[in-house]
């Protein structure tokens, strides 16, 4: 065989074609997602702006219990009712508000098997 026959060259430019309409879809779905992306972050920065008035008030909090607990005795911080008040002290400090990380947009692959396909020689070169 000295070069592909009608056929094969039909069926190529019929998968190049396609791949090339299969890699517009890609290409614009990747947009799609990435523009999505970008939103969900926009979504992200105001959530995590609105933790950091969740972390201001838990220090608000936290520091009004240090400074009700140092003003009680020894006695009182020993005994049962201060016992109580550090477990709900620590309740306090150990809420979690840490920011939420923002989302990577997707890498777009190369789609270059159309192109591969189409400059794949169809006969022998040089006879």
């Amino acid at each position: 065989m000295k070069k592909l026959r009608r056929e094969y060259v039909k069926r190529i430019e019929e998968i190049t074609e396609a791949l090339r309409a299969a890699a517009d879809a890609v290409d614009e779905k990747f947009d799609v997602v990435n523009d999505a992306v970008g939103d969900l972050n926009i979504a992200i920065d105001s959530y995590n702006a609105v933790l950091e008035d969740a972390r201001d008030l838990q220090g608000e909090v936290t520091a009004s219990m240090d400074e009700y607990e140092s003003d009680r005795s020894e006695k009182w911080q020993d005994g049962k009712a201060g016992h109580l008040f550090k477990a709900w002290q620590a309740g306090w400090a150990d809420l979690d508000f840490e920011d939420l990380p923002n989302a990577d947009e997707i890498e777009q692959p190369d789609l270059k098997h159309a192109d591969a396909l189409d400059s794949a020689e169809r006969e022998i070169d040089g006879e």
